[in-house]
């Protein structure tokens, strides 16, 4: 039996950077086990052309209270939408 439990990035790092220490690359996307390959195939396709995706975030730098603003584009407009650091993981009970 497993389950979500979501951990803060802090966890695992005392440095967290944004863009991870090689920067942004397509290959750099990994799916995990909650179902949102939808939206990393997008993700990999910006990041062929890293300024796509840099243009996405509000943030320049990860913040250290772990807030931070996106853009979408929906219905025909740019929305931005605040998330937090907070990743879902899957785990065993």
């Amino acid at each position: 039996m497993g389950g979500f439990k979501d951990h803060n990035v802090m966890t695992y790092s005392d440095k967290p950077s944004l863009w991870g220490d090689k920067g942004i690359s397509p290959v750099g996307v990994r799916q995990g086990g909650i179902g949102d390959c939808w939206f990393l195939a997008a993700a990999s396709a910006l990041a062929e052309v890293p300024e796509r995706i840099e243009r996405l975030f509000w943030n320049t730098e990860y913040d250290a209270k772990g807030a931070f603003r996106i853009y979408f584009y929906m219905n025909s407009e740019w929305v931005g939408v605040n998330i937090d650091d907070r990743l879902p993981l899957f785990y065993h009970f």
